[in-house]
């Protein structure tokens, strides 16, 4: 409460989690719980939202989160507010605001794990996105009524859907337009449920763009996935470089107990966003390429077959969790560590 500073704030607030909330007397309990509940709804960034969420979980107090989960808050278009929560059917997602910007992305080759398709390349984004907080769960793919991959460990309800092929993650995408509040038709990205549902058997499924001025739901593109998850820093983590951190911050193969795990559960990075590195390896939009370029709002190549996916899952070792590594794979193939996150292409802000 005394320091304003954001950094500073997000830092304490993850290192509280350290501590168990009967170490606190019953008085201090009660204001400080009262005092992040009341942060949790109210304060405008992300990273202090995410932090203050994760922490009242891990103390128990999901009930008072999950109150402000399940609250639709506007997309704030003047800028003011990093997060919002967009109400699709029976799903309240929490979004995360990424603002146009230039920044350095890939590996440089001091990094350790580096491999020769990280090239280090300027992208700058010229269009506002938001991309979900965590990934799409079990639960939210089955509310759709998209029938789930069989994978084997099966992630929990409110863990990432897993074994997910290119082509259904787009589906779903299609059909969370379809019931998203405020959303039309002409707010679908992709075709609408009924085209793309020839495609979801096809054994190579041709004919499929992407229209990102849409403001319905997505997959990311490579750069806006990479832009999000090293959230403003160089290093080889959006933690830092210390692989022991990663412990942390996402379930791989040291720490995972060789199974997937509920959303949301480890430390969010600066931005927000949770399990950026493990749990789920996500698909991103683009076609892949072994050299991406940077400039202006790359999206991969025009043709091609494969599609890339990035993070690392819960099997993955720790270098691959890395914020610049990157795999393709067929759309119509997977494993049983491929999930994904959605993003939403933003109108222009208002003053």
């Amino acid at each position: 409460e005394q320091n304003q500073d954001h950094h500073a704030r997000f830092a304490i607030l993850l290192a509280m989690g350290d501590f168990a909330i009967n170490d606190l007397s019953g008085e201090t309990r009660v204001s400080l719980v009262e005092n992040l509940i009341r942060l949790y709804a109210e304060d405008d960034r992300s990273s202090i939202h995410s932090a203050t969420g994760w922490l009242l979980s891990k103390w128990g107090y999901t009930e008072d989160v999950g109150r402000v989960d399940q609250m639709p808050f506007p997309y704030d278009a003047t800028g003011k507010r990093e997060w919002f929560v967009q109400r699709a059917g029976d799903d309240f997602i929490t979004f995360v605001v990424f603002r146009p910007d230039t920044m350095e992305l890939g590996s440089n080759r001091q990094e350790a794990g580096r491999r020769e398709n990280e090239p280090t390349r300027s992208v700058r984004l010229s269009r506002a996105f938001a991309m979900s907080d965590r990934e799409i769960t079990l639960a939210q793919f089955k509310r759709r009524g998209i029938r789930p991959p069989k994978v084997d460990p099966a992630p929990p309800a409110d863990g990432p859907v897993l074994g997910v092929r290119w082509i259904q993650a787009i589906f779903y995408c299609s059909k969370l337009t379809e019931c998203g509040e405020g959303m039309s038709p002409e707010s679908q990205c992709y075709l609408k449920p009924a085209e793309l549902e020839k495609f979801v058997k096809a054994p190579r499924p041709t004919g499929l763009s992407c229209k990102f001025d849409r403001h319905g739901f997505r997959l990311p593109t490579e750069s806006e996935w990479e832009f999000a998850c090293r959230a403003g820093v160089q290093t080889a983590y959006s933690f830092g470089n210390d692989r022991e951190l990663l412990d942390h911050y996402g379930w791989y193969q040291n720490n995972s107990d060789e199974r997937p795990h509920k959303a949301g559960l480890l430390r969010p990075n600066l931005r927000g966003l949770f399990d950026m590195h493990g749990n789920a390896i996500e698909w991103c939009n683009c076609r892949y390429t072994p050299s991406p370029s940077g400039g202006v709002d790359p999206r991969g190549r025009k043709t091609g077959w494969l599609r890339t996916y990035r993070g690392g899952g819960w099997n993955t070792f720790g270098a691959l969790c890395r914020s610049a590594t990157r795999y393709s794979q067929e759309p119509q193939e997977t494993t049983v560590e491929y999930g994904f996150r959605i993003v939403m292409t933003l109108p222009e802000r208002s003053e």
